[in-house]
């Protein structure tokens, strides 16, 4: 009998740790990332989240008007949960402002798990996980558009 309840708490406790790693595995997340550099009129917005699905709109008076979805490759979806999990959101501003007139500007909406934040950038002096994280979206949206462009025609 103390063999069974012994061997019984072994794979309770087992399946417990399983569960436990494949939740921090799980983590919910989402970036709904704009973009906008008016003097060039250049505009645009991006959603991801957990899927390996991007959606992609551009809005800006250069640009055709367009929006589509496409799907990341699984290395690009690696790079971004490693880009959202290096952003501490407790300690991540919400306003990054430099006083330069002209310029990039973004705003995110990130949530991981049960935090969100709003944050607007306008500050090419800006490092850290951040600017990261803002310079992969910019080069994510070149090549997935490229991408999509070439397909269409």
């Amino acid at each position: 009998m103390r063999i069974f309840l012994f061997l019984s708490s072994v794979v309770l406790l087992s399946a417990s740790c399983k569960e436990q790693r494949s939740a921090k595995k799980e983590m919910r997340m989402s970036v709904d990332f704009n973009y906008s550099l008016i003097v060039s009129g250049i505009a645009y917005s991006m959603y991801l989240d957990n899927s390996d699905s991007v959606f992609i709109k551009t809005t800006g008076m250069n640009q055709k008007a367009d929006s589509f979805s496409v799907k990341m490759m699984i290395d690009q979806h690696n790079q971004f949960v490693d880009l959202i999990t290096k952003i501490n959101l407790a300690e991540t501003d919400t306003l990054y402002e430099s006083g330069v007139i002209d310029g990039e500007e973004y705003r995110l909406q990130i949530i991981k798990n049960d935090s969100a934040k709003a944050i607007y950038i306008h500050d090419p002096f800006m490092t850290g996980p951040l600017k990261s994280l803002t310079q992969w979206l910019i080069n994510l949206q070149v090549s997935l558009t490229e991408s999509v462009s070439a397909q269409r025609l």
